[in-house]
């Protein structure tokens, strides 16, 4: 049902918000992460998982027109552009007391909403140019296709061409990494009906189990006995794509779960509707939590599956926090236009 579908792919995204917190939380404190590890699991499709539904939800048949490619591209820069810049410029000035951190590749944790803008750009771009010289569906899909291919390979190349300033500054590692999985949920959103009779077809999932975990598996037994460490970087990028898919067949198959008459369903659903006010506050509540005592109690009971509830309980509180500073921020319609791009 089309009311389902979009209710559990707003959980979906919730949770995939959580996730992002928690490998923010994962890195701020010590925690050792190995293969076979929960927190090292949602590692590996955090971010594509991200990526991948902000594709899916950027995909419309627009009917382009100038007035309409530039409108478009406007509410975007105001959506994630000016609130990254003043959250991150806070950020700095508050924190950090520089700006070197704008001159590397992850910005502090801000690169997220920097480098997904510049997908949007960049997409809404080419399907512009695609419709107004008559690109056929399909061989827009495959143009797509090929330029994210080409931006992941030869990104070194890229890095060569521009130079380390200019690479880092514009998040150009991230870009040429992640396009393919924007790319991958435009293409899941246009072509959904056949995605979704694949999915109901038990043989195909099946292996799309099988494919997911035992993708997992190899890598690490090529990392270990060291195979090749691009051999397994590749790995690890396929590994996306096959664990994307399976969580979202998971939060598919499960979806009564996820709905609003849930408690979970409407939780991951209200994140799911504020991931941008939790991302960009996120960073902030973060720095609160007293990490050296999380360190030592760590320390004292070094059990991978008490690190993963105690770090997951952690960043349902932090995500509650965000939300809390959020609504207050809500509260004025201007504060709420201009940090959260919304009416």
């Amino acid at each position: 049902m089309e009311e389902q579908r979009v209710q559990y792919i707003d959980a979906m995204r919730g949770f995939t918000m959580l996730l992002v917190v928690l490998g923010h939380l994962v890195n701020g404190v010590s925690v050792e992460l190995y293969p076979f590890n929960f927190l090292y699991l949602t590692r590996l499709f955090r971010m594509p998982l991200f990526f991948t539904i902000s594709g899916f939800f950027s995909y419309k048949l627009y009917n382009w027109n100038g007035q309409e490619y530039v409108s478009l591209l406007l509410k975007k820069s105001r959506v994630q552009l000016i609130p990254t810049i003043f959250f991150f410029g806070l950020y700095l000035l508050l924190f950090l007391q520089s700006v070197d951190p704008l001159f590397t590749g992850v910005k502090s944790g801000f690169w997220f909403t920097l480098v997904l803008f510049a997908f949007f750009v960049f997409y809404y771009t080419l399907s512009f140019i695609a419709q107004k010289i008559g690109v056929k569906s399909n061989w827009a899909s495959v143009i797509l296709i090929a330029l994210a291919i080409l931006l992941y390979v030869f990104k070194s190349n890229i890095k060569l061409l521009v130079g380390d300033m200019v690479y880092n500054l514009l998040s150009l590692s991230n870009f040429c990494t992640y396009f393919q999985f924007f790319v991958y949920g435009v293409l899941l959103r246009k072509y959904k009906s056949q995605v979704e009779v694949m999915l109901n077809n038990r043989y195909f999932s099946a292996l799309l189990v099988l494919f997911s975990f035992g993708l997992y598996f190899l890598s690490d037994i090529t990392f270990k006995f060291h195979l090749g460490l691009r051999f397994v970087f590749e790995m690890r990028v396929l590994e996306g794509y096959f664990l994307t898919l399976l969580v979202i067949q998971f939060f598919r198959k499960y979806h009564d779960s996820f709905e609003k008459s849930m408690l979970l369903g409407r939780f991951l659903q209200y994140l799911g509707t504020r991931t941008l006010d939790v991302y960009l506050l996120h960073f902030f509540v973060i720095l609160a939590l007293r990490t050296k005592e999380i360190n030592a109690y760590f320390a004292a009971y070094p059990s991978p599956i008490i690190h993963f509830v105690v770090l997951l309980l952690l960043s349902v509180v932090v995500v509650t926090f965000c939300l809390i500073i959020s609504n207050i921020i809500r509260t004025s319609d201007f504060l709420k236009y201009y940090l959260f791009g919304r009416k």
